[in-house]
């Protein structure tokens, strides 16, 4: 789960660049210190569907998703555990295995939905049986990144005009048998689909909004990010 393959690497090296220029944003003042919008985007914003695209995949890959701490060790202090770049894997991990970052399910009506990490802002499990989990997917922000592009809108009006719930039933196993789980890059304890119990709410949105990483944030172009309302933002280290 730690490795990461070559063209992932060329992607975060190639929109790291683009972070070099977050300063130059809208700057805000929090406890009198100077914070910057967490955006991957450079002041003028991506150049074309094709950059928002190529981010809204790579964003799928740095989600942060928050669960009850004691669904993964009754033991454990805390009241939420974050899993950091979290990916649906089978246990045992094998050679050759790669993390997705989507839901892949079946609608009410039978038809495969696929929903990427980078659209969920948390889901709630609604049911279970021994084979399939059941989920109320909120998915937020609901908006294309022709749309998004095209639109330019506030973070305020993204906020409040672009979601929807879907319900979605998803396999516990893979089509080998192994389980399916949650698994975080840097914990090392997994989350199977099947401990989690019905009524659970789990979010991506729950980490603080200023230790957060800007590459989640494929949808923050400079219309969204330079919003007064605009919650996600970088406290530089002092020196």
């Amino acid at each position: 789960m730690r490795a990461r393959n070559f063209s992932d690497a060329l992607n975060i090296v190639a929109i790291s660049v683009m972070l070099c220029a977050v300063v130059r944003l809208a700057v805000a003042d929090v406890g009198g210190g100077k914070v910057y919008p967490a955006t991957p985007w450079r002041i003028e914003g991506p150049e074309s569907v094709l950059d928002l695209e190529k981010a809204k995949a790579l964003a799928a890959t740095y989600q942060t998703l928050s669960v009850p701490v004691k669904l993964v060790d009754e033991e454990r202090e805390g009241d939420l555990l974050e899993l950091q770049r979290v990916g649906l894997v089978p246990t045992p991990f094998r050679e050759g295995d790669i993390p997705i970052h989507e839901f892949v399910g079946k609608s009410s009506s039978g038809e495969t939905v696929a929903l990427t990490f980078s659209q969920i802002e948390s889901f709630t499990v609604i049911s279970k049986n021994e084979k399939t989990i059941t989920m109320s997917v909120t998915v937020w922000p609901e908006i294309s990144p022709e749309e998004l592009l095209r639109k330019q809108p506030t973070y305020k009006q993204l906020y409040a005009d672009y979601r929807r719930n879907v319900v979605v039933d998803l396999s516990l196993k893979y089509a080998d048998g192994r389980p399916q789980v949650f698994m975080g890059e840097w914990e090392e304890t997994i989350l199977p689909l099947d401990k989690l119990p019905v009524g659970v709410k789990c979010s991506l949105y729950e980490e603080h909004p200023h230790m957060v990483h800007p590459l989640r944030f494929w949808w923050a172009i400079p219309s969204v990010a330079n919003d007064e309302n605009y919650p996600f933002r970088l406290i530089p280290k002092m020196r």
